[in-house]
């Protein structure tokens, strides 16, 4: 034991001092509202030093990782649906940039209410995990024509993972203030609907007296008439996550519900229209999906979104509900969906970003497959060109088609399988080689689960039974509904078992 003037000397003071073990002179710890401790060589200070060194350092730490969020915040987002409200331009009346200051604190206003709305407790904001970014981590959007505007959200979405883009232009004179409100949609969270993938206008132009940048007045009337639109983007959203989660008939009630009165039907409504549309059709209710498209073009007839819409349901009961029977096929009924898709393709208004052309051969494809399975024309070259086209689209660089494509691979698989005699090794090869284009773009784990399954029929139908057991095998991994892995599971049996293809 070292001689007492080797020790350090502790005294406690204060009525809540407390030794534990011995008395206070001889305690290892001592508690109470103060302490003083009296270090009697030098070595006892370097000793005291090092301690609290590491106790700076220690609750340096827990600091650090405490706001390391703010401080190197993610760069990409994270929630099960993605909302990045990006930066407002600013521009005079001859297109050049002006006073930002007012353009953000318009954006951080509407970013502002729309990240109250989703993150009420208990809310829809919840249940879909929806996150919400500002426009200091958003980014700017700006551009002289939508088209350009459309292709910085696009990138912007594509950098930050954001699944809508909101973004928008004022226009201001000394006179007024023009607010042109927009969005784009992502294709990630919209498998199976890329005809909703791109650039809408969020209603038309909002428009006050003065210039917002120097007349607080003006200022605070367009936020408020920006913010009561905005309000609608709440239920819009919602109704793109239950569309994305495949929930597409309380996606149409969402939808339904920002068809609010304040939302004029000259102000932009076919969008609203034209989204519910393409919902309560993926439902299953192509008479109520019609009817929605129909009030679109009543807005607006040249939208060519609506048109597409409107042709897609006259196809789809026609033909797909009728099985392309030939003694079930409206006949009349498909070839007016072909007159629809030519109107879509000619409509004066296509969204940029919409790849409505790409879309449109897609349409005139199906239409005449249907025609040609019913015996009712004999347009498969047809049907094989415009299946054709929409490849060529994404193989010239166009990304947003990318799923679509993998769509056409496969048809083109399909019609190459039904034109193929019993036998036919090469045509067989070549289905092959359009299903495994099919399989490599395909965004659809289901999907890629059926391509596959393809694949293996094909396989062993060449006989080359490793190939096929391998490709029954990825369509169990790939595929997420646990009726149809068990039926893919009954296949890659009967190939492994009894070598028997179907």
């Amino acid at each position: 034991m070292p001689a007492a003037e080797d020790r350090a000397s502790v005294e406690a003071t204060g009525e809540g001092a407390v030794a534990i073990g011995e008395d206070v002179s001889n305690s290892t710890i001592v508690t109470g509202r103060l302490y003083r401790l009296g270090l009697e060589r030098p070595w006892q200070w370097i000793a005291l030093l090092v301690v609290g060194l590491v106790l700076v350092g220690a609750a340096a730490t827990v600091v650090y990782q405490a706001v390391r969020p703010l401080l190197d915040p993610p760069s990409v987002m994270h929630g099960g649906l993605n909302v990045a409200v990006a930066e407002f331009a600013s521009v005079d009346a001859r297109g050049e940039t002006t006073d930002a200051e007012a353009a953000h604190a318009l954006a951080q206003a509407v970013f502002k209410s729309l990240n109250e709305q989703v993150h009420t407790p208990d809310g829809e904001g919840a249940v879909l995990s929806i996150e919400v970014w500002p426009p200091e981590r958003s980014g700017h959007v700006a551009g002289a024509t939508r088209e350009q505007r459309a292709g910085q959200a696009e990138a912007r979405a594509r950098d930050i993972h954001a699944d809508i883009v909101v973004y928008g232009t004022v226009r201001s004179t000394s006179t007024s203030s023009t607010f042109i409100p927009e969005f784009y949609l992502a294709p990630g969270k919209l498998l199976g609907g890329e005809e909703l993938v791109g650039q809408y206008e969020f209603g038309s132009p909002l428009e006050t007296g003065g210039d917002f940048t120097h007349n607080t007045a003006s200022f605070e009337d367009l936020r408020d008439r920006v913010l009561s639109r905005s309000r609608t983007l709440e239920q819009f959203t919602y109704g793109i996550g239950h569309y994305e989660r495949g929930e597409f008939a309380k996606s149409a009630e969402w939808l339904a519900a920002a068809d609010q009165p304040g939302w004029d039907e000259r102000d932009g409504k076919e969008v609203l229209y034209t989204l519910a549309g393409f919902a309560v059709g993926r439902s299953g209710n192509l008479d109520t999906a019609s009817d929605y498209f129909a009030r679109a073009l009543a807005v607006n007839p040249e939208y060519a979104r609506a048109r597409m819409g409107a042709s897609e349901m006259l196809f789809e009961k026609a033909g797909p509900q009728r099985e392309c029977a030939p003694d079930q096929v409206d006949v009349e009924g498909l070839r007016e969906s072909l007159r629809g898709f030519e109107s879509a393709r000619l409509a004066a208004f296509q969204p940029a970003s919409s790849d409505i052309q790409t879309k449109v051969a897609f349409g005139f494809g199906q239409a005449y497959l249907c025609l040609s399975l019913a015996q009712k024309e004999n347009d498969w070259p047809l049907a094989q060109a415009q299946f054709r086209a929409v490849v060529a689209d994404y193989e010239a660089g166009n990304m947003r088609v990318k799923d679509l494509a993998a769509e056409a691979h496969s048809v083109l698989a399909y019609i190459t399988l039904l034109r193929a005699s019993d036998g036919d090794t090469t045509q067989y090869h070549a289905a092959i080689a359009e299903y495994t284009s099919a399989t490599q773009l395909s965004l659809r784990p289901d999907r890629q689960a059926f391509f596959n399954r393809m694949l293996g029929y094909l396989h062993c139908r060449l006989g080359e039974v490793d190939q096929a057991t391998a490709s029954y095998s990825r369509a169990i991994q790939l595929e997420p509904r646990a009726a149809t892995q068990e039926s893919y599971s009954e296949l890659l049996r009967e190939v492994e078992q009894e070598r028997v293809c179907r």
